[in-house]
Formats: C-alpha cells, sequence, structure tokens
C-alpha cells in the first residue's frame, strides 16, 4: 500500500539529500505495508531505522536514534512522527509538519466509525506539538489559517513570538510518473470492450469519502453513455475505517449496472501506474465537513502528475486551484446529478478532456514539485533556530518536559474532571487557593 503519509515523508526527505544534508529518517512501518527495507544505496547520506508501532511510540528508541545521529534539528513528518519528537523534547529545534487538520479528520472518523474516544486522543497527540514546535507547516492555506487559532488557544501567540513565522503552507508534492512499467494492464484482464472509458477513483475510502453520491453519479452517467466504466484501485484502510468501503461496495452490489463497476482493490505499484495510464478520468467525491474544506487530496495530485484529467467535488483547497486554473471540473458536494452531469460532458468532449489533463500535469509538476514546495525547509534546516518563547524557556533553564507532562496530564483527565465540577468549584474558592494564584501574579 502507497500512504499519502509516505509520501509526505519523502517530500520532505528527498530535497534535504539532494541539498547536501546528512538525514537520519526514523519511519514507522504502517499496517504491515512493509515486506522488507528498501535499498538505500542510492542515497549514501540517508540512513533509515525502522520501527514498529510500539517501538515507535515507546519514544525510548525514537529519543536514542536522535542521540546517536546529533542533528541539528529534528523533523516530524506528518502528525504521530510529529508528536513523538516533541514528546521526546531534543535538545535542537523542531519542525513539525501537519500534513491534514488532525482534528477535523478526528471529528469526520468520530462521526464514520463512531469512536468515542477518538477526539480527545486525537488532541492528546496534538498538545505535545502545539506546545513544544518552533515551526510548523500545513498542508493548505486554509489549515495555516486554522493551525495558528491553535497556536492561539495554547498561549504561544504573544509578544515575544511576534513576527515570528510559525507557520509555512506546503502542499502535497508529485514527482514525475515512473517510467511506463512493463506487461498488461489489470483492465486487460477484466474482457470488457476496447472503446471503454475508464472513471479511476485510486487509493483508499476514508472517512470524508461520499459513496453514497459517487456510484449514484456514476450509475446516472452510465445510463447515458454506454461505454463508460468504473474501476477503482484502494479500498478499505484497516482499523482506521472498516466502514466507509463496505459501504461503498454494498452500493456498488446492489448496483443494476453493478457489472460496469469493477473493483480491484490494493494493488502493487506498476499494476496502479499501469491503470493510471490506461483510465480516461479520475475521480474524488467528498462529503462537506472540516477536513474537507480544511485538507488535502493527494489522489488527485497523483492523478494529475499522468495527465489525468479529473472530477472532484469542492470544498479542499486543491479543488479550488483545479477550478482556478481550469485543469479539471469541479462540483458541488452531495450532488449526484451535477456529478453526472460533469462525467457525461467529459465522455462527449474526449479532445477537450486531453488538453485538460496535459495542463494539469504541466501545472503539478511545476508548482507541487518536491523541490518547489519545500523551498521554506532548506534554509531553516540551514540554520535551524529554536521559536522565541522556547528560546527563552530555555535560556531561563525551564523544563519544557515537565510543563508538557502537567498539560497532557490536564487533557487526559478530562473526562475525570467533568465528573468532579463541583469539587474543582469548592478547591477554587478556597482561601489557600487565591493565595497562591496572587501569588503567581505578584511574581510575575
Amino acid at each position: 500500500m502507497h500512504f499519502g503519509l509516505g509520501t509526505r515523508t519523502w517530500q520532505f526527505t528527498k530535497p534535504l539529500l539532494n541539498a547536501g544534508h546528512r538525514v537520519t529518517l526514523v519511519a514507522k512501518m504502517m499496517f504491515e505495508s512493509y515486506e522488507g527495507g528498501a535499498d538505500d544505496g542510492a542515497f549514501p547520506s540517508l540512513h533509515v531505522i525502522r520501527l514498529n508501532a510500539e517501538d515507535f511510540h515507546a519514544h525510548d528508541p525514537v529519543r536514542c536514534a536522535i542521540g546517536d545521529a546529533d542533528p541539528s534539528c529534528v523533523i516530524g513528518v506528518n502528525m504521530e512522527a510529529a508528536s513523538v519528537a516533541c514528546r521526546v523534547d531534543p535538545v535542537v529545534p523542531v519542525w513539525a509538519d501537519l500534513n491534514g487538520y488532525s482534528m477535523g479528520e478526528a471529528q469526520a472518523r468520530h462521526h464514520v466509525v463512531a469512536d468515542q474516544d477518538d477526539p480527545l486522543v486525537m488532541w492528546s497527540q496534538m498538545l505535545p506539538i502545539l506546545l513544544r514546535a518552533d515551526v510548523f507547516s500545513a498542508v493548505s492555506a486554509p489549515q495555516r489559517c486554522a493551525l495558528i487559532g491553535e497556536l492561539g488557544s495554547v498561549g504561544r501567540l504573544t509578544g515575544l513570538t511576534f513576527g515570528h513565522e510559525f507557520v509555512h503552507h506546503i502542499p502535497n508534492g508529485v514527482e514525475p510518473p515512473p517510467e511506463a512499467a512493463a506487461g498488461a494492464s489489470p483492465l486487460n484482464a477484466l474482457g470488457v470492450p476496447e472503446d471503454s472509458l475508464w472513471a479511476l477513483w485510486s487509493g483508499g475510502f476514508n472517512t470524508w469519502a461520499d459513496p453514497a453520491t459517487l456510484v449514484a453519479g456514476v450509475e446516472m452517467a452510465m445510463e447515458r453513455v454506454p461505454e463508460l466504466r468504473f474501476v477503482s484501485t484502494g479500498g478499505e484502510l484497516g482499523a482506521h475505517d472498516p466502514v466507509t468501503y463496505r459501504r461503498f461496495r454494498g452500493l456498488v452490489e446492489a448496483s443494476p449496472l453493478r457489472d460496469r463497476f469493477h473493483l480491484l482493490g490494493w494493488l502493487d505499484s506498476d499494476s496502479v501506474d499501469r491503470v493510471m495510464r490506461e483510465a480516461y478520468v479520475g475521480m474524488n467525491v467528498d462529503i462537506p465537513c472540516y477536513e474537507t474544506e480544511l485538507g488535502a487530496r493527494n489522489r488527485l495530485n497523483a492523478m494529475m502528475r499522468y495527465g489525468l484529467p479529473v472530477i472532484t467535488t469542492y470544498g479542499s483547497e486543491i479543488s479550488r486551484i483545479i477550478e482556478h486554473q481550469g485543469i479539471g471540473i469541479v462540483v458541488n458536494c452531495e450532488d449526484s446529478r451535477s456529478l453526472a452531469g460533469a462525467l457525461v460532458w467529459a465522455c462527449r468532449n474526449q479532445e477537450r478532456m486531453q488538453a485538460m489533463g496535459a495542463r494539469a500535469k504541466e501545472f503539478v509538476l511545476e508548482k507541487f514539485s518536491f523541490a518547489a514546495t519545500t523551498k521554506a525547509v532548506i534554509p531553516w534546516v540551514a540554520d535551524p533556530v529554536f521559536a522565541p518563547d522556547n528560546a527563552a524557556r530555555r535560556g531561563g533553564g525551564g523544563r519544557f518536559a515537565s510543563e508538557l507532562q502537567r498539560r497532557v496530564s490536564m487533557v487526559a483527565d478530562i473526562p475525570d474532571l467533568e465528573e468532579d465540577r463541583a469539587e474543582l468549584r469548592r478547591i477554587q474558592g478556597t482561601h489557600a487557593f487565591r493565595l497562591y494564584h496572587r501569588f503567581r501574579r505578584r511574581k510575575r
């Protein structure tokens, strides 16, 4: 499986290697996706340490790796890695990359999967990042604004940090597609007419995907375009979201046009490459939610790098860019008729779609290349600095780890605190409590 988390990690790592830096990459192996270590010989200055999930979150192996590497800075790419990096609290500056709006993701998962603890657990991972990191990056401009608000909510926006650029906008990056893989496409084995037009969904079905609108829109388009077929690569996302793909598959199985839907599941990289090259149009259909509004859609960037024109729903930053640049078709969320109309138009305007795909490829390879998207990272790594408030704390002998543990413990105890509100009010009303806070104010 190819996860956006891995692509994002390489988006930061490769430009650093190209700039001549020595990189120790501490990687968490996800969902048993990796059968063995990759060949790192092409990058002599790269040292990869692969940890299972238990060791990765145990902190000590990561702390030892940082100590052995003796780095000038630490970059935590993706929320989990950034949280671990900040909890370890290295003696060097930390850059935290938040690839997507985590609290919006938690809300969407809570809605779909009904995991009652999920938002609180996500916040307990976010809090160390917000309190400790010296500089941040967000995957979209809207997420950048949300992240600035989160920094304000934990007290980082003070006079001391005024003028410090806390948050950079780093959209998802792409590289040119690989050389065409040899062998037959999985589509050739399906025994369908050669003039079929393939609408493609590629990747996982996450909690913000909209199976109902997707299937209904494709069905309506199929009724008007006999040569239209649908193919999906990817599928269920394990324990993270066991619901959305099953819902999609159930809708397909109940469709009177189910014979024209082809669900291929997770494929190896070469097979996905072949399908990308033979598809006619790429698709992305989201539900309207905060994750959609503040997040990104890596699948769209990935499809466009192949020159594949795309149809997507509004919401994400990339959907607005696609519409503004005229490099795809954008329709409203939860509007299956508009989706069907876009598909029908696409099938009846093949030359214009081909030209649209060519423009899309040129645009993303220029604007979203690894080098273009990480321009702010390279100079910071060359001269990493603490955020002004972190520098003052360290200069004054303050220990971040103890403050972090105190605040994380407060978050973890929220359910108990809510049960004891009366006791808290009693404590806050005592003479000793008022004297303590009067002393704190006078000391400041």
